[in-house]
């Protein structure tokens, strides 16, 4: 199990925040992670969401989301680490055990029972959202049920194109940070290069000078 790092709870107080958290959601899939994405508590049946990754065992939820999940959950990650807001995305297509479905995650920080909030502790909800198919009464046409249907599945195109957009725009504004600190970086070492360069030259003029004195 990962350790907890500064700031987090330790296993005294964790129970207490994971009934805190956790006690509403009852058959909803949900876990308690840090701002790795350790997975430090879950609740409820998370097997069509998550699935052990091969190979070394970890407990980081972002290596164990199945197809479909972890790019979406990367970026609401991201983004409640910087902003410390809640994120939420729908219409998202997982596939699980052969089959796909269609579920949203909320991504919130955690809090304690008076409202604190912890900015280091975050609470994720996956929630399986089926695209129901409307059932066609006494006055409905096989060709209005047919219209029916491809409304529902245009909506959840639309909802998987917004959810794209959202993480092109989180990698976009890493890669902008990215390059900021990178920039910053270059101006660090040139820095560097200017006094290395300075103090070059001062040590040439102490070894004329010292030649001088010789002389």
């Amino acid at each position: 199990m990962p350790q907890p790092e500064a700031g987090e709870p330790g296993a005294a107080n964790l129970r207490e925040l994971i009934v805190q958290n956790l006690l509403i959601y009852h058959d909803q899939a949900a876990a308690l992670i840090n701002r790795r994405g350790e997975i430090l508590h879950i609740h409820g049946r998370t097997g069509k969401y998550l699935e052990p990754a091969s190979g070394y065992a970890t407990l980081n939820i972002l290596s164990m989301a199945r197809k479909g999940l972890g790019r979406a959950l990367a970026a609401a990650l991201h983004g409640v680490v910087s902003r410390k807001e809640p994120v939420h995305h729908q219409g998202l297509r997982i596939r699980t055990n052969g089959e796909a479905i269609t579920a949203s995650l909320s991504l919130r920080p955690a809090q304690r029972l008076k409202g604190e909030l912890l900015t280091d502790i975050f609470l994720l909800v996956l929630e399986e959202t089926p695209i129901g198919r409307s059932l066609p009464d006494e006055g409905t046409t096989p060709a209005d049920a047919g219209d029916t249907e491809v409304d529902n599945r245009i909506a959840a195109l639309e909802l998987e194109l917004r959810n794209k957009e959202e993480y092109l725009q989180t990698t976009l504004e890493e890669m902008e940070t990215s390059n900021e600190e990178l920039k910053s970086t270059n101006e660090e070492m040139q820095s560097v290069n200017e006094e290395l360069q300075s103090t070059n030259e001062e040590l040439e003029t102490s070894k004329e000078e010292l030649q001088s004195v010789n002389e």
